[in-house]
């Protein structure tokens, strides 16, 4: 074993190993791609949108992804702004 530590092949403790990858998005509106978002969230971890715009007449049950948390939403208005923030389940784990 201490050969091994020494060939600097094992490390003594690595800990646990996962990937997070991350997905930002200048949207420019969510409403009409959702679809695309739902096509390519599973490669990710984390998906960052930006300028969603998204205001209260859309609930978050609308925009909810399979396998994801909550979208934390911070809405500006339909015409511009807006922030949603994903975060698959594995992150969590």
């Amino acid at each position: 074993m201490m050969l091994i530590i020494l060939a600097m092949d094992v490390e003594r403790n690595p800990g646990p190993i996962s990937e997070i990858s991350v997905f930002n998005w200048n949207a420019r509106s969510i409403r009409n791609k959702l679809d695309y978002l739902k096509d390519i969230a599973d490669e990710y971890s984390i998906l960052c949108i930006t300028e969603s715009h998204l205001d209260v007449n859309i609930q978050t049950e609308e925009i909810q992804l399979d396998h994801f948390s909550t979208p934390f939403r911070k809405d500006r208005n339909f015409a511009g702004g807006g922030i949603l923030l994903y975060c698959s389940g594995a992150v969590f784990q």
